[in-house]
C-alpha cells in the first residue's frame, strides 16, 4: 500500500471521528439554545414587554386592542365636540332649533300685541286692552287671541276699532279676521267690549 492510500484514510477516519465527537456537545448546545430562547419567549419576553397603562399591566397584544379601543373614543369624542362647538351638525340640536322656530312667533307676536294693547287708549286714561287667551297654530300659521276692552265707558268699541287698525298696520299681519263689535255692561254700569281676534301670519 502506497505512502498517499495511508494518508488519505487517516484524514477521512479523522474526519469522521471529529464528526461523531462533536455530534452529541452540538446537539445538547442546539438543546440547551432552543430551551434558552423558548423559556425567554415564553417568561422573560413578557416580563419586559409588558408595562402599566391606565393601572393595568398590559403586553403588547392588550397594547394594540387598548390603542383600537382609545382611537374609537377619541373618534367619538371629537365628534361630540363637534357637535357642540359646530351645533347645527347635531341633528339633536337641529330638531331643538327648529322647534323654537316654530314656537318663537308665539313669543314674538305675543310681545308685540301686548304693546299695541298697552299702546291704545283714551288720552291719559289708564290701560284699555286687556289680552286673556293666546294660542297659536303653527300648521295653520294663525295666531287667535281673545280679550276686552274695558276703562273707557261707552266708547269700548271705539277703542276697540282703534286696535284692530293698529294691528292691522302690523308687518307680521297679512290677513286679521274682525271681531264682532259689542258693548257690554257689567253689574256695576260699566261698560266693557268683548273680542275674539285671528290673525294671519305672513
Amino acid at each position: 500500500m502506497s505512502d498517499s492510500t495511508k494518508t488519505n484514510k487517516r484524514q477521512s477516519h479523522s474526519f469522521g471521528a471529529i464528526a461523531k465527537r462533536g455530534a452529541l456537545p452540538l446537539f445538547i448546545f442546539s438543546a440547551v439554545l432552543l430551551g434558552t430562547l423558548t423559556f425567554s419567549w415564553l417568561s422573560l419576553l413578557p416580563e419586559l414587554t409588558t408595562v402599566e397603562v391606565a393601572g393595568e399591566m398590559r403586553d403588547a397584544k392588550s397594547l394594540q386592542s387598548y390603542h383600537a379601543s382609545l382611537t374609537a373614543q377619541i373618534s367619538d369624542a371629537q365628534e361630540q365636540r363637534n357637535a357642540l362647538i359646530l351645533p347645527m351638525e347635531g341633528t339633536q340640536f337641529r330638531a331643538l332649533t327648529e322647534l323654537k322656530h316654530m314656537q318663537f312667533p308665539l313669543f314674538t307676536l305675543q310681545t308685540e300685541i301686548e304693546k299695541v294693547a298697552t299702546r291704545v287708549r283714551v288720552e291719559d286714561e289708564k290701560r284699555a286692552v286687556y289680552l286673556s287667551v293666546l294660542q297659536y297654530s303653527p300648521e295653520e300659521n294663525t295666531v287667535d287671541f281673545s280679550g276686552s276692552v274695558r276703562n273707557v265707558g261707552p266708547r269700548s268699541m271705539t277703542v276697540l276699532a282703534q286696535f284692530v287698525e293698529e294691528l292691522r298696520s302690523m308687518d307680521f299681519v297679512a290677513d286679521l279676521v274682525s271681531p264682532s263689535f259689542t258693548r257690554n255692561q257689567n253689574e256695576d254700569g260699566s261698560f266693557y267690549s268683548p273680542f275674539h281676534i285671528q290673525i294671519t301670519l305672513p
